[in-house]
Parts: structure tokens; sequence; C-alpha cells
């Protein structure tokens, strides 16, 4: 948007934290008038809607990402489904979300994320510690079907850990993982009542 305000000189007050509502999104006032003006020119003079092009972008963005990982089950994708934009002259066009929606179609469907990806049981998530957290050994003794141990390594009388678990009944193991503060002496299965701090 900035090089489009530069494009049409535009000055005013600028608000990057908080644009508040633009005239594209809803009928109330925005707080940041240049921003508007951006979005209203880009609407009515090139087809372009914001925050379905912004979607879009992160989508496709956050695929690519995703694609370049080595330590974890990939995502499950289906190609866009390609379907033709057609305008309904019923409704403003800022508010017509079926068609903004079919022209900014992501590249990519989600069906899988990585989150959700039952392949990340034990020794997935075994892997993926040993290459980020090698000073945080596996701590089998410590763990349950439910979660994961993982403990700094050293002689003190305390010792940090790192433990992945299955929260709200989930079927995979939940990041980010939690930073939490035991006695080293425990050798038996971790719980609760057994933490004596937690990030």
């Amino acid at each position: 948007m900035a090089d489009v305000s530069r494009r049409l000189g535009l000055t005013g007050y600028r608000n990057y934290l908080h644009v508040g509502r633009l005239s594209v999104q809803t009928n109330a006032a925005p707080l940041d008038m240049v921003a508007d003006t951006v979005a209203m020119h880009l609407l009515e003079s090139e087809n372009r809607h914001v925050d379905f092009e912004i979607y879009r972008d992160q989508h496709n963005w956050y695929v690519e990402s995703m694609a370049r990982c080595t330590l974890t089950p990939p995502m499950y994708i289906f190609p866009k489904q390609g379907e033709a934009p057609v305008r309904n002259n019923s409704v403003p066009l800022a508010f017509d979300s079926p068609y903004w929606r079919h022209l900014y179609e992501p590249d990519h469907r989600i069906v899988v994320d990585c989150d959700d990806n039952g392949m990340m049981a034990p020794p997935a998530n075994l892997a993926l510690m040993a290459a980020l957290a090698p000073d945080f050994p596996y701590a089998e003794a410590l763990s349950t079907r439910q979660r994961l141990v993982f403990m700094q390594q050293g002689d003190s009388v305390l010792a940090w850990v790192i433990m992945i678990d299955k929260t709200d009944g989930a079927n995979a193991y939940r990041y980010p993982p939690q930073l939490l503060l035991i006695d080293r002496s425990l050798r038996r299965k971790l719980k609760n009542e057994r933490i004596l701090f937690h990030t």
C-alpha cells in the first residue's frame, strides 16, 4: 500500500499499528485516512481488495515456507479449485465476498496442517527435539503417553525440562513446547504436582 500512497501523492495522519476498520471492510469510520484512501483506490481503480489479497499472500507464503521443513511431516494440500469469480451486482463491490474469495483463491487448499498431522508421533518429535535442542536429551523415565519430557543436561539440584504434551484430548503432541523447572532427582513419570515452575 505504501507504493500506491506515494504514487497518488497522499499525505496525512498515518497509524501503522491500528488503521481501524477500512471502508472496504465496513461502513465504520477508519482511523488511518491514507490507508483507507489507498484501499478504496485499489478497489475502484484496480479491482483489488486488500483483505482478500493479504489473506491469499499469507496463505501462499505459509504453504511455501512449510514445504521447506525437513523434520516435520508435510501438510496435505490440494491445488486450488480455480472457480471463475462471478460478480454479484446486487451487493456493493467491497462486500461481494464470494467474488473476492474466488478471485483471490490461494494456490493450495490445506487439508491437514503440520500441527494436526497424526504422523507427529513420538519418533518424529524425538528426532525434531534432538536437532533443535541437543542439550535437552529425551527423559524416558519422566515421559508418558500423553507428554514427552526432555531434561537439560547438568548436575544441579534443579533442572529445566522441555515438555511437549497432548492438550485438550488431542491425538498429536502440541507445539510450542512448555519450559518447566523440576527436581533433577525425580525418577518417576512427571505429574503436574511435581512441576516447581513453568513459564
